[in-house]
């Protein structure tokens, strides 16, 4: 090697004391360049064998989720029930112990606390202290059950112990998830259960058998034959619907938008509770609906598939759209929110509450309409429109479809080659909202706007939070347009304390209501405005044509009678001017005309209305005085805080009401604690004004897109902010005004004490 190439080395020799200094710091450097992946790969190491624990922790969170959590509390009953039957039961000499040491000594704890509390019969300590340790089940050591030692003999005794009061079954699907309960606690545990238990084995002979006893036992003892809640007859349904819309009840508007929903999807409450607004879209004549997750549909595989619902023009108190349209007009914070339709704990619970207050409130009636008031709940909708949809009529829609919307599992084969498509959930959707399928009613189109378009947009734009979504600016048009389609009916039959006449679409008319049209499927439409109608089965074509034709047919006697008199009466008959040839001319000439203005005859009723928009309220005259207030204006209606800030600001025009701020001491003396209650209002609409001040949106003169303006800037500042989830949306004005005060106080204490 030349002495060249070891001077082009990247360490050149020492020449002196400070080249080995700067050799050794470079020696360094490479040493250190080298440690240092290495040091990072073990520290990286380190922070993954630390994370380790929490992520097995969230992986059995997730699997968990395996099955539903109304699913878990269902058969963690169960087995609270076997274990507890366990816990009392002695064994005998060839049985083993089943239950393990540490978890008996803790039931029976419990047993002595429920012996000295007199909660014995209960079991109440005993029962929480079985569900604890079925709670915490997650392997077979943590099993509180020794499950391998678990035998058929044993489960089969509980299962026949299991029965009513008067010593009869339960009905079969009792014993079915007493059985699926016992798996799930193998499955949940991480063991194979033996086959005895399962469907393959003794368990199905047994089932089986206890069938037979349960249909023999209800045949001899002439018990009810149907299982679970009755359905819901239509007349029965459009009653209690009715009595929805007309209550004044603060629950009353969620009570008919929930239940509309229920009806017209065939769903679950469940499905329903937990519906999102951003899954709710308005296409062609409908609305449609999306959900990731369904009881036959865990793992979402179908979420693209919507699920379409009608309006029903002709049958208001029924209609979903209009119910829908009530509850976001009266809870306008929803529109521009991204969260559920429903928002709160306990949905379903205020719901059933609702509605079983109602049925037993009407049970006379509910009986007159063939309905059980015993035996109705909120599952008795979802049966109720399933069976109108299937056995309505002999031109029922697909049977199929029917099954898809509702969630049902299809057996066999069936699942495999009978698939999803929207003409036939279009044309079930049609039929569950109460349309007449063996009429030409049937392709009636919702409401909707037609014409003067940039007036229609600023009317809805005004009753809308401005920061709404594309998508829900569309659907609410179309929602806005039912209202006001069906505006005269509502006055009439809307209470006048419900919170729904305190929105402004309510309180004041508009011309914009003239530009609301319905049309058929067969109508012409000129403009392409009109929403392109879907659902429609051909027969309700050829009923339309069928209609047409009789009634061009019952016209034809006085047509031709009047025609042929005119003929006669403009010729002479003595001079030979009418032929035989003359008035068969004239006869087919007035057919032709007839046929054709037959044709081109819509079938759209008149339903536009001229009105008139007034600004200013009467004074109502009565006992010899002029009154700011009806003689029947006994009571302020209960109100939101939205609900306050419109009735404070604008004029109720229908009712002759004027804007509560104009309202004095003297004006309330007949109305019930109306001094107080003015006074309360005047106290918040003043925070309401500091606030709005400070954001400068305060005015002196308001409109109704002022108010939507005013609510979305101050909105958010007077939310109550709490440890268990609120609906704001929900919560009356004097709630706000307390939880408002109550916050000033400590603000002012906090500020004493600096």
């Amino acid at each position: 090697m030349a002495d060249d190439e070891l001077d082009s080395g990247p360490l050149n020799p020492p020449q002196g004391p400070d080249d080995n200094a700067l050799l050794d710091e470079q020696i360094r450097a490479l040493l250190e360049d080298n440690q240092g992946p290495a040091a990072a790969q073990q520290q990286e190491l380190a922070a993954q064998n630390q994370a380790a624990p929490q992520l097995d922790e969230e992986v059995e969170l997730v699997m968990e989720n395996i099955v539903a959590e109304s699913s878990k509390d269902q058969y963690i009953g169960a087995n609270v029930r076997f274990m507890v039957w366990l816990y009392h039961q002695v064994p005998n000499t060839e049985d083993l112990e089943l239950i393990k040491s540490g978890v008996k000594n803790q039931l029976s704890t419990a047993y002595v606390q429920d012996l000295a509390m007199g909660t014995r019969n209960k079991g109440t300590h005993l029962r929480a202290a079985a569900a604890t340790a079925l709670r915490v089940a997650r392997c077979a050591g943590s099993s509180p059950i020794y499950l391998d030692r678990l035998e058929f003999k044993v489960v089969s005794r509980f299962m026949v112990s299991q029965r009513k009061p008067d010593g009869s079954f339960h009905s079969k699907s009792t014993y079915d998830n007493i059985r699926s309960s016992i798996l799930y606690l193998y499955r949940k545990c991480g063991i194979n259960a033996p086959q005895c238990l399962t469907s393959a084995g003794k368990m199905k002979d047994l089932l089986a058998s206890m069938k037979r006893v349960i249909a023999r036992e209800k045949q001899q003892r002439g018990d009810r034959l149907e299982s679970g809640k009755s359905p819901l007859p239509y007349p029965a349904y459009k009653f209690i619907c009715e009595q929805l819309l007309k209550s004044h009840e603060p629950n009353a508007i969620f009570g008919h938008c929930f239940l509309t929903l229920e009806w017209s999807l065939m769903a679950r409450a469940d499905n329903v509770t937990k519906s999102h607004l951003e899954h709710i879209q308005w296409r062609d004549d409908c609305i449609i609906m999306f959900f990731a997750h369904t009881k036959t549909d865990q793992e979402g595989v179908n979420m693209n598939e919507p699920w379409h619902i009608y309006a029903n023009p002709l049958d208001p108190a029924v209609c979903p759209v209009l119910a829908l349209a009530k509850y976001l007009l009266s809870h306008p914070e929803l529109i521009a929110g991204d969260r559920v339709l429903f928002p709160g704990n306990s949905q379903y619970n205020r719901f059933t509450k609702l509605i079983r207050k109602l049925i037993d409130e009407n049970a006379n009636e509910l009986i007159g309409l063939g309905a059980d008031p015993n035996n109705l709940g909120s599952h008795s909708a979802r049966k109720g429109s399933s069976t109108l949809c299937t056995t309505g009529c002999t031109v029922s829609p697909p049977y199929i479809s029917v099954c898809l919307r509702a969630g049902w599992s299809l057996p066999g084969v069936q699942s495999r080659y009978l698939h999803f498509q929207e003409a036939g959930d279009q044309y079930v959707g049609r039929a569950v909202t109460g349309l007449n399928i063996m009429t030409s009613e049937f392709s009636i189109s919702p409401p909707y706007f037609q014409g003067h378009d940039e007036e229609v947009s600023l009317y809805v734009l005004s009753l809308i939070p401005e920061n709404s979504s594309a998508q829900m600016k569309i659907l609410m048009k179309f929602l806005i347009a039912s209202v006001l389609f069906h505006r005269d009916f509502l006055v009439l039959n809307v209470h006048p304390n419900s919170r729904f006449r305190s929105t402004t679409i309510m309180m004041s008319d508009t011309r914009v209501r003239e530009y609301v049209r319905t049309r058929y499927a067969w109508d012409v439409d000129t403009t392409g405005q009109a929403p392109r109608i879907t659902g429609v089965p051909p027969h309700v074509s050829l009923l339309n044509s069928m209609e047409l034709v009789i009634r061009t047919q019952n016209m034809l006697p006085d047509v031709i009678a009047t025609r042929v008199q005119q003929v006669l009466e403009s010729n002479t008959i003595q001079n030979g001017g009418l032929t035989a040839a003359m008035v068969l001319q004239v006869v087919e000439a007035q057919l032709q005309r007839l046929v054709v203005g037959q044709t081109n005859q819509t079938q759209q009723p008149d339903n536009t209305q001229r009105t008139n928009e007034r600004r200013h309220v009467n004074l109502h005259y009565y006992g010899g005085h002029w009154h700011k207030l009806p003689q029947n204006f006994l009571s302020f209606p209960s109100l939101t805080f939205g609900n306050l800030v419109t009735r404070w600001l604008l004029p109720d025009l229908q009712l002759d009401i004027p804007a509560f701020k104009y309202l004095r001491t003297a004006d309330v003396k007949r109305v019930s604690r109306g001094r107080k209650t003015l006074h309360d209002m005047k106290k918040l609409m003043g925070y309401v004004k500091s606030v709005a001040e400070e954001l400068n949106v305060w005015k002196d003169e308001w409109t109704a897109q002022d108010v939507t303006v005013l609510m979305t800037a101050v909105n958010h500042r007077f939310h109550l902010n709490h440890t268990r989830v609120r609906r704001n949306e929900q919560v009356t004005w004097f709630t706000v005004l307390r939880t408002w005060e109550r916050a000033a106080r400590i603000a002012s204490g906090n500020n004493d004490n600096n």
